[in-house]
């Protein structure tokens, strides 16, 4: 598995002093692509990136430290540590080396994302860090939190068609050629329709079972190599289910919400703010609206107008919005409808999985039904014939 790598050199072919992020296996092979590259290596560095909940992790302790009044220097001494050991040496000596908190936490991952980039760059020019970080880390609980409410609700589906095929490939490959001795009595001619389907299916399987098997694998490795594309494919697909599209309307809507309530209460400008609303999950699905609204606010047209105009969001939303701007605070309407989303959310979980759950068992119930009826329908004509 490749890692990556920060090259710091120079440049022979412009002549001027770069820094590149590359992929290799290893530090001597980095070295090697960067010459390959023009580029006389200086220094390098391997790059880790953090997991979503070290990264909460991380910034919950730099707070906690921030707030105690303790410098820089005691706060890296104090988390160099465990897993993140090798991360905060490095994050210390970029800082060293005079890059700004949030260029250093770029390097190593921690704010790569637009959103996090720009609180701290925020946090940095108004002297402000200890806010900024209190915003980001809103920010990533309320991500982990559509994440896993996502999940949860995906759950119970997925074990259900996951126990299903695994049902399906035990009958397909081991029961029914067990009971197809059984009905040589027949002829070929006279099996029920039916049971000549799964006959016909067993023998496709086990026929190309290691074709089916590279086909899998090779689903699986596209699917790892593309999950970012894949996923907003998913997203567009489910997203024109009933239940579903319902369910991802107020995922999106609190993400949104949420996120201009932070940023707008972080300095940031309502402008600036619309712009990272395009870079939160599900965000794939209104880009053009988002683009849209940012081009009516460089026109001096008002938000709640602007999502008017784009139908952004229902006219209930449109008139809290309206509301906030015109008794000045924008801020408790960003944070209202955030928290109506989110009851939203816990609502329609709670209702889709009693509704699926019986739809579920149904469907399995209605599979087993037909394969065992395929079975043993043959058996109940050669009882007949044996009498």
């Amino acid at each position: 598995m490749k890692k990556k790598f920060l090259i710091k050199g120079y440049n022979r072919k412009n002549k001027q002093a770069v820094e590149i992020e590359l992929k290799a296996k290893n530090k001597k092979k980095a070295k090697e692509i960067a010459n390959n590259k023009g580029i006389s290596v200086f220094k390098i560095y391997e790059l880790q990136d953090f997991k979503e909940d070290e990264l909460i992790d991380f910034f919950e302790n730099f707070l906690i430290l921030l707030k105690a009044k303790t410098n820089i220097k005691n706060i890296f001494e104090i988390m160099n540590y465990g897993e993140n050991k090798a991360r905060i040496e490095l994050l210390y000596q970029f800082i060293k080396e005079g890059y700004s908190l949030s260029d250093s936490l770029k390097f190593i991952g921690a704010a790569k994302n637009p959103f996090i980039e720009a609180m701290l760059k925020a946090g940095e020019n108004s002297g402000n860090l200890e806010n900024s970080i209190n915003n980001i880390l809103n920010y990533l609980k309320m991500k982990k939190y559509v994440t896993d409410n996502l999940k949860s609700a995906m759950i119970y589906p997925s074990l259900i068609i996951g126990a299903s095929i695994i049902t399906i490939l035990v009958v397909l490959l081991y029961i029914v050629p067990a009971f197809e001795n059984l009905y040589s009595i027949y002829g070929d001619g006279n099996i029920p329709f039916i049971t000549s389907i799964l006959i016909t299916l067993s023998h496709f399987i086990r026929k190309n079972t290691l074709t089916i098997v590279l086909i899998s694998l090779l689903i699986i490795i596209i699917f790892f190599n593309h999950k970012k594309k894949l996923a907003d494919i998913f997203i567009s697909l489910i997203s024109r289910l009933p239940g579903a599209k319902k369910l991802i309307y107020y995922f999106l809507k609190h993400q949104q919400f949420e996120l201009l309530f932070i940023l707008t209460e972080g300095k940031i400008k309502i402008l600036d703010a619309i712009l990272l609303l395009d870079k939160i999950p599900l965000a794939s699905i209104e880009k053009e609206k988002i683009q849209k609204i940012s081009e009516y606010l460089k026109e001096g047209i008002k938000l709640s107008t602007a999502f008017e105009k784009t139908e952004f969001t229902n006219s209930r939303d449109i008139n809290i919005v309206k509301s906030g701007e015109s008794s000045g605070n924008l801020l408790e309407s960003f944070k209202l409808l955030s928290l109506l989303y989110k009851k939203k959310i816990d609502s329609t979980i709670f209702l889709l999985t009693k509704l699926t759950e019986p739809l579920f068992i149904l469907a399995v119930g209605i599979l087993v039904g037909f394969i065992l009826i395929s079975l043993y329908l043959p058996l109940f004509d050669m009882s007949g014939i044996l009498k």
